[in-house]
């Protein structure tokens, strides 16, 4: 055993070396000994407060550390603090390293091994902020929650996923790069099989496929009570004018007879490869029936003005019968 004191310009330095084989040596309330091949325990009344065990680890509030530093107990870190119970309690926690670059918070109501566990990995892929934004892939996040990833690489957002047998069911949020631009989708899984329920490409919006092109391309049914159309092109009450030049029968037969299908109407072909629209399509047969009206208007006519003339004609039939007799 070896005490020594050493004074340098008013300053005192205390060089102590006590050392035993085991824990048998107490005398009074001593504040720190070496125990176990060289550990160290320091002590108040209470009992022993924090070791240094022979493998280098130090213990706050337990004989034992499992690791570099173990706390049993709350600890404070700047102004705020955290609840960490030991891995040999009911309940533990811990913030390690690994060897692929992750610092890695984990915790497990078992007390021991790793079950919850949140990576932050190497190069900040997933970072947060102290503002309450949360970046994955991103050091700076701009929103609540920011998701990026590499140019061509899906970047997903899970929100619900679980499985039943061998079947998965989830709501995904999914932006994808191609060739064409970016697309958003979501996309529901059901029975293990990928539906995509809406997506957003250019502008456009599209349900039930991923390219729409036009403002709403819809590739299903749609069923409603109600649709209304803003027109793009002008009612066809100009058929009504004096001045509009209404097609004859004869003319609308010869077309026919040469193009299947009526004046100004697109072909069976044509709506088959290229769809119809519907406000072009509507006026379109609106003014055919006004045409046909007219047409039977003026067949009215005509009939009416026979009707007449045959009625003079048996009349003046009649007349020449009796004269005759």
């Amino acid at each position: 055993m070896r005490n020594g004191i050493q004074t340098i310009k008013q300053q005192v330095i205390f060089i102590i070396s006590l050392g035993w084989y085991n824990d048998s040596w107490q005398t009074g309330a001593p504040s720190s000994y070496y125990s176990g091949y060289g550990g160290i325990k320091f002590f108040t009344q209470a009992g022993p407060r924090m070791v240094i065990d022979y493998m280098g680890n130090v213990g706050i509030g337990t004989t034992t550390p499992e690791a570099k530093l173990q706390v049993a107990g709350n600890s404070i870190l700047g102004n705020t603090y955290d609840t960490w119970t030991s891995f040999g309690a009911s309940n533990g926690g811990r913030i390690r390293g690994s060897g692929e670059g992750y610092l890695v918070l984990a915790s497990n109501p078992n007390g021991s091994g790793d079950r919850n566990m949140y990576y932050l990995a190497h190069p900040g892929y997933n970072h947060i902020m102290t503002g309450g934004k949360v970046g994955m892939g991103t050091y700076s996040p701009v929103a609540n929650l920011d998701v990026y990833t590499d140019l061509n690489t899906p970047a997903t957002f899970n929100t619900q996923s679980w499985t039943t047998g061998n079947a998965a069911y989830s709501l995904n949020l999914q932006t994808v790069w191609d060739s064409e631009g970016i697309n958003q989708r979501i996309v529901q899984k059901f029975n293990g099989t990928d539906y995509t329920s809406l997506s957003f490409f250019k502008g456009n919006v599209g349900i039930g496929t991923t390219n729409p092109n036009q403002k709403l391309t819809v590739n299903g049914t749609i069923y409603g009570k109600e649709v209304k159309v803003d027109l793009q092109v002008p009612g066809p009450d100009y058929v009504f004018e004096p001045t509009y030049q209404l097609p004859s029968l004869t003319e609308i037969e010869n077309y026919i007879k040469v193009n299947k299908h009526l004046p100004e109407v697109p072909s069976a072909k044509e709506m088959e490869a290229n769809g119809i629209n519907l406000s072009e399509m509507n006026m379109l047969l609106l003014k055919k029936v006004e045409e046909l009206t007219l047409h039977l208007i003026e067949v009215q006519k005509n009939s009416i003005d026979q009707q007449k003339q045959l009625i003079d004609q048996r009349k003046e039939i009649e007349f020449l019968k009796s004269k005759v007799k």
